[in-house]
């Protein structure tokens, strides 16, 4: 009776480390989720972002991420300046909040000024009085637009902006309510294939790339951009857009 009892009390503890260790093991296995906030959803910082959160899925990463929608890389900002997330992707020229460090630059963007067929700017002074359409979420251009006008002693409210979503491009060529269209985006990515596809429909003239001259010494006065060079032809080779190497 008693070596029976005593094998037993042997097995049920043997049976109750192997539950704790099993337990302890897939608790100290499970993935670290992180929360990161990203927008806006037609963007290509979520399409990215989206991209290596299923990477990190299906090849069971340790670490894996939880997406918290945007509406703009401003909110983001805020998101993780509230401590609502753990992770936030957010624009260099925006200011990186005290509680926060930038850990990975995920991407560069760059930003092309474009004026429209007949709008007659061929530089960036010749924005004044003209109607600058934004393309990408509201408020995002203002620390650029800020910095460039500043440069060219120009006043901001000399300039009346709309913002477009990518969407809305090609109404706005229609309606010519638009002289020249500002954004910023990676070389390959889904704004500028969108861009150039509501040229291709909606205008017959090739438009004029602006190209901003100063960039250097602008980059040399703001550490948030880099001055680079967009080549002829990078956004068509035939015919090529731009027709010529320009600065940004």
């Amino acid at each position: 009776m008693t070596r029976w009892f005593n094998w037993l009390i042997v097995v049920a503890v043997t049976a109750v480390a192997i539950g704790i260790g099993i337990f302890a093991f897939r608790y100290i296995s499970r993935p670290t989720v992180l929360s990161i906030a990203v927008g806006p959803r037609d963007g290509e910082d979520f399409h990215l972002v989206s991209a290596i959160a299923r990477w990190l899925a299906t090849n069971n990463s340790v670490v894996q991420l939880h997406i918290v929608p945007q509406d703009s890389p401003t909110d983001a900002t805020a998101a993780i300046s509230a401590g609502q997330v753990n992770l936030a992707v957010i624009r260099g020229d925006l200011p990186v909040p005290l509680v926060a460090k930038a850990v990975v630059i995920l991407h560069k963007k760059i930003f092309v000024l474009v004026a429209l067929p007949g709008s007659r700017i061929e530089a960036v002074t010749d924005l004044k009085r003209r109607t600058l359409g934004l393309i990408g979420p509201p408020q995002s251009y203002e620390g650029f637009l800020t910095t460039l006008f500043k440069h060219y002693a120009m006043p901001r409210e000399m300039v009346k902006t709309i913002d477009l979503a990518v969407a809305d491009v090609s109404a706005a060529l229609r309606s010519k309510r638009i002289d020249a269209i500002l954004f910023a985006a990676p070389i390959t990515g889904p704004t500028i294939a969108a861009f150039n596809s509501a040229l291709v429909r909606n205008t017959k003239a090739l438009p004029g790339f602006i190209s901003i001259d100063d960039a250097d010494a602008i980059a040399n006065a703001s550490h948030a951009y880099e001055a680079t060079e967009i080549k002829k032809g990078t956004f068509r080779v035939e015919p090529a857009l731009p027709s010529e190497d320009i600065d940004t």
